[in-house]
């Protein structure tokens, strides 16, 4: 009985390290191949009567560049005369794979000219209005959002809609989306909450930091030690990151995104290296607490991204906020029975801390450069 408990015990971590080796080789891929897919299709649609729509694009070239032939003498750089004369090709792409549809009629749009360039969180958007007639007014729409779909599976849009008597912002995933024209902000909470799970999700550096405070954790015997020393390291994050979240979005501190993001990259680098010289447990909720600072000025960056044209609201704010804790939780919910199992032997888990450590380190670098570069 022993002996096939043992067996039991090391088929289960064998699985364990498999897996988990898995989840940093596809952080490594991600990395590669989908580096530039969570840049956003931001439009702003308003409208005092129903009868003529005025639209907004703003997209980012680079995304344009790559499925439109944009750079016509191949320097590959794409200059205001090369968009100017590819504005028609800009906009039928945008008809193509963005539709309105009003009571099961299509809208009808015209083309009002490439209106500029503009930088912002680090990318250079194309603006293109347009002005939309549907012969048919509700007061929803159908939008089909098919943008880059052929470049990044998880594209998205950011629709800002004002009425002249309401405002209100909408998540546009790449299917069709229902749009309530008088939307309330309340009835974007739930999307915020959604974009707040999945940015934490898509966010492996937040992930890693959060990985290499808790991987300390697999060589302590005790599972209460486990759980309160986990409940500390993610209570310090989550009140860190609250803090600085929530005075970046509301324009009390504003901080350059591109420090923000490679001091973000260093605190995963830092955390790495404490793992395989200190490996004290006692202080990572000290390490979650100062640097979940620096990571709250990411996650307003990512919220800013999607309130860009109206500013955070409070709603939206403690949606996006909700949203992260819950895929934070669900990660350590995850991770947790992993080192309890871990536990039992206790040079498998020190192994484990150091390979993955190094590994987790190694991409940390990767990133401090890439950003500051």
């Amino acid at each position: 009985m022993a002996v096939a408990m043992a067996s039991l015990i090391k088929g289960t971590v064998a699985i364990c390290i498999s897996f988990i080796f898995f989840c940093l080789l596809m952080l490594i891929y991600h990395q590669v191949a989908q580096a530039h897919s969570d840049v956003k299709t931001i439009i702003t649609l308003s409208h005092e009567d129903k009868s003529v729509i005025n639209l907004q694009f703003e997209v980012d070239i680079l995304n344009l560049s790559q499925v439109l032939a944009l750079d016509t003498n191949q320097d590959n750089k794409i200059t205001w005369g090369e968009l100017k004369q590819n504005e028609q090709f800009i906009y039928n792409y945008l008809q193509q794979n963005i539709t309105f549809t009003s009571g099961e009629q299509g809208c009808l749009s015209e083309f009002r000219g490439l209106k500029g360039v503009r930088e912002k969180f680090g990318q250079t958007y194309a603006m293109i209005n347009t002005e939309m007639v549907c012969l048919k007014q509700e007061n929803e729409l159908k939008v089909n959002f098919a943008l880059f779909s052929d470049i990044a599976y998880n594209h998205k849009g950011i629709l800002n809609v004002n009425t002249g008597q309401s405002e209100s912002i909408h998540i546009l995933q790449q299917n069709d989306n229902l749009i309530a024209l008088n939307t309330k902000e309340k009835a974007a909470f739930t999307a915020f909450v959604y974009e707040g799970v999945t940015h934490i999700f898509s966010g492996y550096d937040h992930m890693a930091f959060l990985l290499l405070l808790l991987l300390p954790l697999s060589i302590l015997a005790s599972m209460r030690q486990q759980f309160v020393k986990a409940a500390a390291v993610v209570t310090a994050f989550t009140l860190a990151h609250s803090i600085t979240l929530t005075l970046a979005a509301t324009g009390q501190i504003s901080l350059p995104s591109h420090l923000v993001e490679s001091a973000i990259a260093i605190s995963v680098v830092l955390a790495a290296l404490h793992n395989i010289f200190m490996r004290n447990s006692n202080s990572n909720w000290k390490i979650a607490f100062t640097f979940g600072l620096i990571h709250g000025f990411g996650f307003a960056g990512a919220l800013e991204e999607l309130t860009s044209q109206q500013g955070v609201q409070l709603l939206s704010l403690v949606g996006f906020n909700l949203g992260v804790e819950l895929g934070q939780l669900f990660i350590v919910a995850c991770i947790l029975p992993l080192f309890i199992l871990l536990a039992k032997s206790a040079f498998i888990s020190r192994y484990l801390i150091t390979f993955t450590s190094t590994i987790l380190g190694a991409v940390g670098i990767f990133w401090v450069i890439e950003r500051l570069a």
